[in-house]
């Protein structure tokens, strides 16, 4: 019961970091980014396929992720979980590598299949997600980094988002560093969850407060 419960927190903080990362990479380009993956569905089809093919679960829950803030369609989700064997991926690789590879292969093209039929049999409704904004820019956008100076005095007057997003990272990535999070093991999974906590946590310590308040 106890390792659900810590599975739960890592996947959960997992795919939140990664909202905010994708949040605060999209403001940082203005937006092309996510405008060029919406025109080019196939694209995401193909991109969400390659991610899920990843070994673990990390890749799926980047599709998710983005999915849910309109970045992809429900079909390129479709994509991602068929074309993913999760932790058994490692598993078949070490055993069995020629036949994995041509597996994995194999479930990608599927993959990309699945999510081009989903998305033609569901039409409009494959953007539809009630629970989150898509992503969105707005005319007074600064989200750059900060100069050390604005960063201290943000601080000095800090907002509850900020202290309570930066003492929440704190905690996860030093949960993550302990082991009681994620693999008890360094591995790449590991150093990759290390990795996205660290990232958000230098996003909410150095953006203006209008990113927490109005992206987050």
């Amino acid at each position: 019961m106890t390792r659900l419960i810590l599975d739960s927190i890592m996947i959960t903080g997992f795919v939140a970091a990664m909202m905010l990362l994708i949040e605060y990479v999209n403001v940082l380009s203005d937006g092309r980014w996510s405008q060029r993956l919406a025109r080019g569905r196939f694209g995401q089809y193909v991109l969400a396929s390659l991610l899920g093919a990843v070994p673990g679960c990390l890749g799926s829950f980047t599709v998710v992720a983005l999915y849910s803030h309109g970045a992809v369609s429900f079909g390129a989700v479709v994509a991602a979980m068929i074309a993913t064997s999760g932790d058994e991926a490692f598993v078949m690789l070490a055993l069995i590598p020629k036949a994995a590879l041509a597996l994995t292969a194999t479930l990608c093209v599927l993959g990309i299949l699945a999510g081009i039929a989903v998305d033609l049999a569901a039409g409009k409704r494959s953007r539809a997600w009630p629970l989150c904004t898509a992503l969105v820019l707005h005319p007074e956008e600064q989200t750059r980094l900060l100069s050390p100076a604005q960063v201290i005095e943000q601080w000095k007057n800090c907002t509850a988002a900020r202290g309570i997003l930066a003492v929440t990272l704190m905690l996860f990535a030093g949960a993550i560093c302990a082991g009681q999070i994620g693999p008890p093991e360094w591995n790449w999974i590991r150093a990759s969850l290390l990795t996205v906590s660290v990232a958000s946590l230098l996003v909410v310590l150095t953006v203006p407060d209008h990113f927490l308040d109005q992206h987050l």
